[in-house]
C-alpha cells in the first residue's frame, strides 16, 4: 500500500475467489465478551500482545489451544472442497478410544505445516527445514530428490498453491499408530543456475500423499497441537533451522512418542500408498477428482488433435469460471499442455475414466440442475469414453436417484 506497486497476480484481470475456512473450538466452550478477537486474553481478560509462543504473557494460558475461542486450523479452495464427517474417515473412532481429544483438523495442520517445511528444502536445496518433522530415512530421501539436476542445474516448484489437505485413513496399530494424508496442490517448476533462477514454463497439478506415524498410545497435547510449528511439549517457537530439539525444553522435534513425524511420500502408484489405501479402502477414501484435474484431463481431450479452437476454448473458459479457476491459472494449464509439459493425475484405465464422468455428474448436479454448458462437457467426455448421449442422460438420471437416496438417509440418521 505504500509503494501502490503490485506484488502478484494479473492488474489487468482482477478476479474472485472462494475459500472455505475450516475453525475449531474445544466442545463446551461459550462465547465470551472482550475476548481473543477484541485482543484480550479469553481465559484472564488481559490485553494480549504478539508474541512467539501464542501465550498469555498475564496467566500463561496457550490462546491457540481452542480451548478459549474458534482457531482457524485450515482453508480450502472451493474447487476442492468437500464434506467429511470426521467420523467417518477409517482409523478414527478407534484412535479416539486411547486419545480422546484427538481431531482431524490439527492432524491436518501438522501435515500442512510438514508440506511447507519440504517445499522450503526442496526450494533452499537444503533439508533443515524438513528434518525437524519426518524420519531420519526419509529426510535422506529428500536429500537425494534435492540433489536430482538437469544438465547439473537444480529444479524445484515455485508459485506453489495447495488446494486441500484431507485426512483418508488412519491405521491404529500395536507400535506406530499411522494416518494418510491426501494433499492437492500445483506449482511451476524453475530452475536453478549458480545464482540465477528462471521459469522452466512446466505447471504441475499434483496428488502427494504423507504418511504420518506416532507412538502409540500417545495423546494429543490439546494446548500446543495447533501451534504445529512450535515444540510440542513446550510451545516455544523454533527459531533455530538447524537445531534437532528445542532450545528452552530439549524436546527433540523428529521423535514420534512426542508427535505425528512424516514418514512416507507417494503418489497413487507408489506401492507403499497403494497397500495403505487398500487395507482401509472404503467409499470414503476414494477421492474423487478434483475440479483442477477434471479441467486439465479436459484440455488433454480437446488437445487430442494438436490443438484448442476458439469454440471449445470458449467452453472450456465458461466452465472453469463456473468451478472457480481463474483465467490466469487456465491460461497456464492451456500454454502447457500445448507445450506437453502439464503434470496432473489422470485416469489410469477405463474404470476409473468412467468413475471421473460420474463425479463430473454429481459436481453438476450440486444446484440440482445441468446447464447447457456442463452438458455440452458431459458428452465430450463421454463420447470419448464410447458413450451415446442416451447412455449419459441414463447416467445422469441414475446419479440422480443415487444422490436423493443418500440425502434420504443422511437426514434419516442425523435427526
Amino acid at each position: 500500500t505504500e509503494t501502490k506497486k503490485i506484488i502478484g497476480g494479473n492488474p489487468n484481470t482482477p478476479e474472485t475467489f472462494i475459500e472455505y475456512w475450516t475453525l475449531l473450538r474445544k466442545k463446551g466452550t461459550r462465547t465470551i465478551k472482550n475476548g481473543l478477537i477484541e485482543g484480550n486474553c479469553p481465559n484472564c481478560g488481559a490485553p494480549l500482545s504478539i508474541n512467539e509462543t501464542a501465550t498469555c504473557n498475564n496467566c500463561g494460558s496457550f490462546i491457540k489451544s481452542g480451548e478459549y475461542d474458534w482457531i482457524l486450523t485450515e482453508i480450502t479452495q472451493e474447487n476442492e472442497w468437500e464434506i467429511t464427517q470426521q467420523n467417518e474417515i477409517p482409523g478414527v473412532k478407534e484412535i479416539q478410544q486411547t486419545d480422546t481429544t484427538f481431531s482431524i483438523q490439527t492432524l491436518e495442520d501438522r501435515a500442512s505445516v510438514i508440506f511447507w517445511r519440504k517445499i522450503e528444502s526442496l526450494r533452499t536445496g537444503k533439508t533443515n527445514a524438513i528434518k525437524k518433522m519426518s524420519t531420519k530415512e526419509l529426510t535422506q530421501k529428500i536429500e537425494k530428490e534435492i540433489s536430482k539436476t538437469i544438465d547439473g542445474k537444480r529444479v524445484f516448484p515455485q508459485e506453489c498453491a495447495v488446494g486441500s489437505v484431507t485426512t483418508l485413513g488412519i491405521q491404529p496399530q500395536n507400535d506406530f499408530d499411522k494416518a494418510i494424508i491426501e494433499i492437492k496442490w500445483s506449482s511451476k517448476l524453475y530452475i536453478k543456475d549458480k545464482n540465477k533462477t528462471k521459469p522452466l514454463g512446466t505447471t504441475k497439478i499434483t496428488r502427494d500423499y504423507f504418511i504420518l506415524i506416532r507412538k502409540h498410545g500417545v495423546t494429543s497435547n490439546q494446548k500446543t497441537s495447533l501451534i504445529s510449528a512450535h515444540c510440542s511439549t513446550c510451545g516455544a517457537p523454533t527459531r533455530n533451522v538447524i537445531a534437532d530439539s528445542c532450545e528452552y525444553c530439549g524436546t527433540t522435534f523428529n521423535d514420534p512418542s512426542k508427535n505425528w513425524i512424516l514418514s512416507h511420500i507417494g503418489n497413487q502408484k507408489d506401492k507403499i500408498i497403494k497397500e495403505f489405501i487398500e487395507k482401509i479402502q472404503t467409499q470414503q477414501t476414494q477421492t474423487p477428482p478434483s475440479n483442477t484435474e477434471i479441467i486439465a484431463w479436459l484440455i488433454y481431450i480437446m488437445l487430442a488433435d494438436g490443438k484448442i479452437d476458439e469454440k471449445e476454448k470458449k467452453l472450456i473458459t465458461q466452465i472453469a469460471k463456473q468451478k472457480n479457476i481463474t483465467q490466469e491459472f487456465l491460461d497456464e494449464m492451456i500454454k502447457s499442455a500445448l507445450n506437453n509439459t502439464l503434470e496432473t493425475q489422470m485416469p489410469q484405465n477405463k474404470k476409473e475414466a468412467d468413475d471421473w464422468l460420474k463425479t463430473m455428474i454429481k459436481i453438476a448436479l450440486v444446484d440440482g440442475n445441468i446447464d447447457k454448458n456442463e452438458m455440452q462437457i458431459l458428452l465430450i467426455f463421454g463420447q470419448k469414453l464410447g458413450y451415446t448421449k442416451a447412455d449419459i442422460n441414463l447416467i445422469i438420471k441414475q446419479t440422480k436417484t443415487e444422490l436423493f437416496k443418500q440425502s434420504k438417509n443422511y437426514l434419516k440418521n442425523n435427526k
